[in-house]
């Protein structure tokens, strides 16, 4: 969001999710679930740009409307969303 207001590309973000999705995926075990999870996480940062607390029960973005939002996203990432959404961040936001 930042490089978009700054004149960035916005297909400079989407690669830059794509790779730090990948990079987040191989550096533990996850379930399934868990990576269904960060896959959709990534998918709204390249819509948004941010996926904040705030964001995942936001009625009119895909992580409420087609997923059913933070109470879904809790149980994969063993009731703790605000970690596992933290954790998403800092490796997006990372480099």
């Amino acid at each position: 969001m930042r490089q978009a207001a700054l004149g960035g590309d916005l297909r400079a973000l989407d690669d830059r999710v794509e790779r730090d999705l990948s990079r987040l995926l191989a550096s533990a075990p996850w379930t399934p679930p868990q990576e269904s999870w960060l896959r959709v996480l990534a998918q709204q940062t390249q819509a948004i740009g941010l996926v904040d607390e705030a964001a995942l029960d936001e009625p009119d973005l895909l992580l409420k409307r087609d997923y059913g939002g933070a109470a879904c996203l809790d149980k994969p990432f063993g009731r703790d969303v605000k970690a596992a959404l933290r954790r998403f961040n800092a490796e997006i936001w990372a480099s």
